[in-house]
C-alpha cells in the first residue's frame, strides 16, 4: 500500500512538472528606447511561444498591465503614460489549452523634451519581400534606434526641418537613405522604408588579377583592370576579396527599396524625379570585411541585362544612350555622373543591356528624369473608417510596362501625391509601426482610400543552426489562400523577422529555411522545416551542414597564331556568350553575356552537377567574322582551370 501511494505521489508529480514546463513562453519588447512621457510606446508580445501540443497550439489570448492602472489587450499594444517614472509591466499569454505564461519586466519613462525643433518618427523597416526585420539601425542626425522584433525604431526627438537625412542599415542588406522634409511636431510621423538584401557573394581568389566577374542573375558583369582595387589607405588589394553583387529587378519588387525614393540631382544641380532602366549594386570587400574602391586612374566596366525595350514611352535600342546616377548615401540622393550606353545582348530577354564605364564603386543607376502633371489624392483609414497616419508605397506601372516607385508618409489628412503620369495603373502598399496593413490598385489619377487591418497570420521568424546559432536564411511560408495552397519566400536575416501574410488564420501554416555560407570553392548549405499557428515565434531549426561545390572556370578568348587563310585575325575584344545548365534535367541555371578584352580572364561558377557552353565571337582586322566554343562540366574541371578559346576565321569554301 505505502509503495502505491508512492507512486501515485510521484506519478501526480511528474504530471505537475510536465504542465508547468508546457506553459506557453511570455516575452515583450519595448519600443522607443527610452520611453517619453507623453507619447505613444509600442508593446509587442510577437517573441511569445507555446509548446507544440495540443495540435496546432496557439497563443489566443495577450493582457497587459502597464503599472500605471492602464490595461490593454492584442499581441501589439500601445500606451502612452502620462508622467516620467518607473512602471512595472506585466504580460499573460494563453494558449488553446488554457495554460497561462508570464512575463514581467520594468519600464523607464523619460519627461519629455518641450524645447528644441523635433518631430517623433515611428519607422517601420521591411524586407523588399514585406518582412519585418528585426536589428536594422536607424539614424538621423544624432538620434538613432534599433528595430525590435516588429521592425519598428521609435526615434523621440527626430530633427525637423528640410533635407533631413534618415539613414537605414542592416548588415546583408543594401543600405537605404531618404532624404526628408520633417515639421516639428509632437504627432509621430510613420515612415515606411524597404530594404533589398544582397543577392550574390561572390569569393574571388586574386583581388590583384584582371578578371571579369559575373553575376547569376539578370547578366550582370563587372570588369577590372589589373591593380584596380585599393584600401582605405590606398594601398593595392591582393589576395583573396569578396564581392557583394546585388543586379536589381525593377521589374519586380526589388524596385520597393529603390534608395532614395528616386529623388535626384541632375548636373545643373536640380532636384528631379527618376524612373529607372537598370541598377545595380558593387561592393567589394576585404578579408576584414573593410569596403574596396577602385584606385586613382582606373575604372571598372559594369554591365547588366534590360528589362523593357522602353522607359517611359521613350524606346531603346543598341547605341541609345541612358544617363548613369549613383547614390549618395550622405545625401540620400543620386547624383548624375555619366552615361551608360545600350548593347546587344544575345541572352537577355530583350536582346539588350545597358553597359557603362565606373571611377568607383556604388549602387549605379542607369535612369531617365520623369516629370508628368498627373496627380492622385491618397489617404488612410482603420476598420471604424477613422483617419489614421500611415506610409504609403506606389508602385506605378506605365502603359509600356516600366516602373517607378513614389514612397509618401500620410498624416490624418487626403495628401496629394504629384509627378504622376497620365496612364497606366498603381499597386499601393500602406502600412502603420502597430501592424495595419492594406493594399489596392486604381489608375493614376483621382482619390484613394485605404482601409488598413491587422494582417491573417503574424509570426516572428528566425533560423538557427543545428548548435543553435542564429543564421541569415531564406524562407519559404505555405498555406492557404482562398482554398489554394500558396507559399511566399521571405529573406531573414540572423536576428529574425516578422513575416505577416494574409494566408488562412485556421490552417497550420508550414516553414522551410535555407541557409548558404560561401567560401572560396564551396557554399555549405543547411535546410530545416517547422510549422505553426497564425501567431507566435517560429524557430526554424536546420540541418546539418551539407557541402554545395562550386568550381571557377577561367574562360580568355585569344587569336590563333597561325591566321588561317592568311588573314590578320588579331582582335582587341571578343563577345562571350556563357550558358550553365543543370547536368541531369539540362535545365539552364543562368546565363551571361559579356565584351571582354581578349587575354582576360573571365570567371565562371560552375556548381556540382552543372556543365557550361561557351561561345566566343570577334570580328578580324579585315571585317570576317570569327568564332570559338568551348564545353566543360564540373567533373573535369580543377578549380581555376583555364579554358583558351582562340578565335577562328569564318570564311566560306
Amino acid at each position: 500500500m505505502t509503495s502505491i501511494r508512492l507512486w501515485k505521489l510521484l506519478l501526480v508529480g511528474m504530471l505537475a512538472t510536465l504542465l508547468v514546463a508546457c506553459k506557453p513562453f511570455a516575452s515583450f519588447e519595448v519600443t522607443p528606447e527610452p520611453v517619453i512621457a507623453g507619447q505613444v510606446a509600442t508593446f509587442d508580445a510577437s517573441g511569445s511561444s507555446v509548446a507544440p501540443t495540443p495540435r496546432n497550439n496557439a497563443v489566443i489570448a495577450y493582457t497587459w498591465d502597464f503599472g500605471d492602472g492602464s490595461s490593454g489587450t492584442g499581441q501589439i499594444a500601445t500606451h502612452t503614460y502620462a508622467a516620467a517614472g518607473t512602471y512595472t509591466v506585466k504580460l499573460s499569454v494563453r494558449d488553446k489549452a488554457g495554460r497561462v505564461g508570464k512575463a514581467v519586466d520594468q519600464v523607464v519613462v523619460q519627461a519629455a523634451d518641450v524645447g528644441g525643433n523635433t518631430v517623433p518618427l515611428a519607422v517601420t523597416v521591411r524586407g523588399a519581400d514585406g518582412a519585418l526585420l528585426a536589428g536594422a539601425q536607424v539614424t538621423i542626425g544624432s538620434a538613432s534606434a534599433s528595430t525590435g522584433n516588429a521592425g519598428v525604431a521609435t526615434l523621440a526627438q527626430a530633427p525637423a526641418g528640410n533635407d533631413q537625412v534618415l539613414r537605414v542599415s542592416k548588415a546583408g542588406f543594401i543600405t537605404q537613405v531618404l532624404s526628408l522634409d520633417l515639421l516639428a511636431d509632437t504627432t509621430a510621423q510613420e515612415i515606411g522604408v524597404q530594404l533589398l538584401a544582397v543577392k550574390e557573394t561572390i569569393a574571388i581568389a586574386q583581388a590583384e588579377a584582371a578578371q571579369v566577374l559575373l553575376a547569376k542573375t539578370l547578366g550582370a558583369s563587372v570588369t577590372l583592370p589589373a591593380n584596380a582595387l585599393v584600401n582605405a589607405a590606398n594601398a593595392v588589394a591582393t589576395g583573396p576579396i569578396t564581392l557583394q553583387l546585388t543586379p536589381w529587378d525593377i521589374s519586380g519588387a526589388d524596385l520597393l527599396a529603390m534608395p532614395g525614393n528616386g529623388e535626384a540631382l541632375d548636373a545643373q544641380n536640380n532636384r528631379v524625379s527618376l524612373i529607372s532602366a537598370g541598377m545595380l549594386s558593387v561592393d567589394f570587400l576585404d578579408a576584414a570585411g573593410n569596403k574596396l574602391q577602385l584606385g586613382s586612374g582606373k575604372s571598372a566596366e559594369i554591365q547588366m541585362d534590360l528589362a523593357s525595350a522602353s522607359i517611359n514611352g521613350q524606346a531603346l535600342a543598341v547605341d541609345s544612350s541612358v544617363p548613369l546616377w549613383h547614390f549618395d548615401e550622405a545625401q540620400g540622393l543620386w547624383v548624375e555622373e555619366g552615361v551608360g550606353v545600350v548593347v546587344a545582348s544575345t541572352t537577355s530577354p530583350t536582346g539588350l543591356a545597358i553597359r557603362a564605364t565606373v571611377s568607383h564603386f556604388s549602387t549605379w543607376n542607369w535612369d531617365f528624369k520623369f516629370e508628368n502633371a498627373g496627380s492622385v489624392v491618397v489617404s488612410c483609414i482603420n476598420a471604424a473608417a477613422e483617419p489614421i497616419a500611415c506610409a504609403v508605397v506606389a508602385n506605378v506601372t506605365l502603359p509600356d510596362g516600366s516602373h517607378l516607385v513614389k514612397s509618401s508618409t500620410l498624416g490624418t489628412t487626403p495628401t496629394t501625391i504629384i509627378n504622376m503620369p497620365s496612364s497606366g495603373s498603381i499597386v499601393w502598399h500602406a502600412s502603420t509601426s502597430n501592424g495595419l496593413q492594406a493594399s489596392a490598385t486604381s489608375g493614376t489619377s483621382g482619390t484613394v482610400v485605404l482601409t488598413l487591418s491587422p494582417p491573417t497570420t503574424r509570426n516572428f521568424v528566425q533560423c538557427v543552426l543545428p548548435g543553435g546559432a542564429p543564421v541569415d536564411c531564406n524562407v519559404t511560408l505555405t498555406g492557404t489562400l482562398n482554398g489554394t495552397e500558396t507559399s511566399l519566400r521571405f529573406a531573414v536575416p540572423a536576428a529574425g523577422a516578422t513575416i505577416e501574410s494574409g494566408l488562412a488564420a485556421g490552417s497550420p501554416l508550414q516553414w522551410t529555411g535555407e541557409s548558404f555560407r560561401t567560401t572560396t570553392n564551396a557554399s555549405v548549405r543547411n535546410v530545416g522545416s517547422t510549422s505553426s499557428g497564425a501567431s507566435g515565434a517560429v524557430s526554424i531549426t536546420l540541418g546539418a551542414d551539407e557541402a554545395v561545390s562550386t568550381r571557377i572556370a577561367r574562360v580568355q578568348c585569344d587569336t590563333l597564331s597561325e591566321p588561317a587563310f592568311g588573314l590578320p585575325e588579331a582582335v582587341a575584344f571578343c563577345d562571350l556568350q556563357i550558358y550553365v545548365n543543370d547536368a541531369t534535367s539540362e535545365q539552364l541555371l543562368y546565363t551571361s553575356s559579356v565584351r571582354v578584352r581578349t587575354g582576360v580572364n573571365v570567371n565562371v561558377p560552375v556548381p556540382e552537377g552543372s556543365f557550361a557552353n561557351v561561345y566566343a565571337s570577334g570580328t578580324s582586322a579585315n571585317g570576317f567574322p570569327l568564332s570559338a566554343f568551348a564545353n566543360f562540366d564540373y567533373a573535369e574541371l580543377l578549380d581555376n582551370t583555364l579554358f583558351v578559346l582562340r578565335l577562328r576565321d569564318q570564311v566560306p569554301t
